[in-house]
């Protein structure tokens, strides 16, 4: 691999930065705002992201001068006005060279040290930064693995964890599992001949009528009620398992809807596992569901 192993922040489909380029800070606000009103994304789930070079040692996870000064245009931008509200999540990759449970390590003990470096130099509160590992199992280029560029920490903004979002508006509803829809996301990935449930971060203080109907199907409508002080409502047994299609809610006066609904049939057990598949389905919300169920098994 070289002298130096190469990590870089990756954004959907945009390009790694060259060997040695540096984004400003003012570049790093730009892409790591969240476009639109403020807030409109729920915490924890994973919004704007951004391309980053960061340098490690190789085979091991020591930063190199020119890592040190690309995070510390991170640490600024994270500081500013623009994004000091936000909490970001850091995601450690490694191509496929060498044993798989030792790259698990590794991914994990950069991911952990480029939180460490904005912690103790930036004084970035330990709330606002999650660091995590995926190993080799969720390749940036699937048919290179040995490629450097998917060896990448990824850095996410992972929304406005102080922010009160009231219920019916867009971003009003947090990730519970991975079987839950909330109004934060367009694509809500199920788990085959599973019964989804509806999430609100206030619950409603009186029972209140919740109305779900096909878009693709208008005569299919499911009548229920939204019990007094609870944060979820259930897919009822009695109504039909969801199918693929856009549906709408509503609860009371308000509504949000949902574009589609993506089953994952993999049947895959382990959080692990899941935030591979639902990252190939590009299901976000999921993804970072399967994050924290990831990070809260290793503490």
């Amino acid at each position: 691999m070289g002298i130096a192993a190469l990590f870089a922040v990756y954004c959907g489909s945009s390009s790694i930065a060259a060997a040695g380029d540096l984004v400003t800070s003012e570049e790093l606000i730009e892409q790591l705002t969240p476009k639109g009103e403020r807030g409109l994304a729920a915490a924890g789930v994973l919004g704007p992201s951004v391309n980053l070079t960061v340098w490690f040692e190789f085979n091991s996870a020591e930063l190199t001068p020119t890592a040190v000064k690309q995070l510390d245009n991170v640490g600024v931008a994270l500081n500013s006005s623009h994004l000091a509200g936000y909490d970001f999540l850091l995601v450690g990759h490694t191509d496929s060279l060498g044993g798989r449970r030792y790259n698990q390590r590794l991914s994990e003990r950069r991911a952990a040290r480029v939180r460490n470096y904005l912690l103790d130099e930036f004084g970035v509160g330990t709330g606002r930064l999650v660091s995590l590992g995926m190993g080799e199992d969720s390749l940036l280029i699937e048919d290179d693995p040995e490629n450097g560029e998917n060896r990448r920490v990824e850095l996410h903004n992972i929304g406005d964890s102080a922010l009160k979002l009231t219920r019916g508006t867009a971003g009003g509803a947090p990730i519970i599992d991975t079987n839950t829809i909330s109004s934060a996301t367009s694509v809500f990935c199920l788990e085959e001949g599973s019964r989804p449930q509806f999430a609100v971060l206030e619950a409603p203080t009186t029972d209140e009528p919740i109305v779900v109907r096909r878009r693709t199907a208008p005569n299919q409508v499911m009548n229920g009620v939204w019990p007094a002080g609870a944060a979820n409502f259930a897919w009822p047994s009695d109504w039909p398992l969801p199918e693929e299609g856009r549906y709408i809610w509503a609860i009371g006066g308000g509504g949000s809807s949902a574009a589609r609904i993506v089953y994952l049939e993999q049947g895959l057990s382990t959080p692990h596992g899941k935030a591979v598949a639902y990252r190939a389905l590009g299901c976000n919300a999921q993804v970072m569901a399967a994050f924290n169920e990831i990070i809260a098994s290793s503490q």
